[in-house]
């Protein structure tokens, strides 16, 4: 299986984040999971746009 592009919105710091992953759904819970050490955990909650 390929990889998918996503966008994920975050209201409470009004920022999009475009990324790319085997699975969206794994990806969007790791970026509001407390294991996300990288920038977008600022942001949580995130929402898949598409």
């Amino acid at each position: 299986m390929g990889h998918f592009v996503y966008i994920i919105y975050s209201e409470s710091i009004d920022k999009y984040y475009v990324g790319k992953t085997k699975s969206v759904q794994n990806r969007l819970k790791f970026h509001n999971s407390k294991l996300n050490k990288i920038w977008s955990k600022k942001g949580k909650p995130w929402i898949l746009k598409t």
